[in-house]
């Protein structure tokens, strides 16, 4: 054999030696950082579940929210239910008051003892207008309806004349 093959043996022996210190080199600090690495990312992998916690949380909390704005909801819908039911109970009992002190002024109106002496009892849930016309529907005249409401003649035949 010749020496040139002893030299080539050699030389790939040395190739081989090298390329393993070289990888072991090159392995050896990427494991130290790998670990740290692998700790960083349990670290981050921790957090990202405690978020994820967190806002599993955060939804129930909204959820529990929205059932009690709800209910919440509900039950002033039904206190303005009860309300307005009060509201309107309420207003027809007035109008039947209005409508029956109405009936007693004309009836007080129609039947007076003396023509001045009775004073005739107008709702004051009317305005004057209505007040006036009223009087003049039941048939009183300007004279008694002046007097009645305390106004001038003249402002009675203004209303009944705008009337018309």
């Amino acid at each position: 054999m010749d020496y040139t093959y002893f030299i080539f043996a050699f030389f790939v022996f040395i190739l081989v030696i090298t390329t393993i210190f070289i990888a072991k080199k090159i392995k050896s600090p990427k494991d130290k950082h790998d670990g740290a690495m692998s700790e960083k990312e349990k670290k981050l992998f921790k957090l990202y579940q405690n978020l994820e916690d967190m806002i599993a949380g955060a939804m129930e909390y909204m959820e529990e929210s929205k059932k009690e704005v709800a209910q919440s909801q509900d039950k002033i819908s039904d206190m303005i239910d009860n309300i307005d039911t009060i509201l309107s109970e309420m207003s027809s009992n007035v109008k039947d008051k209005a409508f029956e002190d109405d009936l007693n002024n004309i009836e007080q109106a129609e039947n007076p003892s003396s023509e001045f002496n009775k004073p005739v009892l107008i709702s004051n849930n009317l305005s004057r207008r209505d007040k006036v016309l009223l009087l003049k529907k039941e048939g009183q005249n300007v004279k008694q309806i002046s007097k009645v409401l305390g106004m001038s003649q003249g402002e009675v035949k203004l209303i009944i004349g705008l009337d018309k």
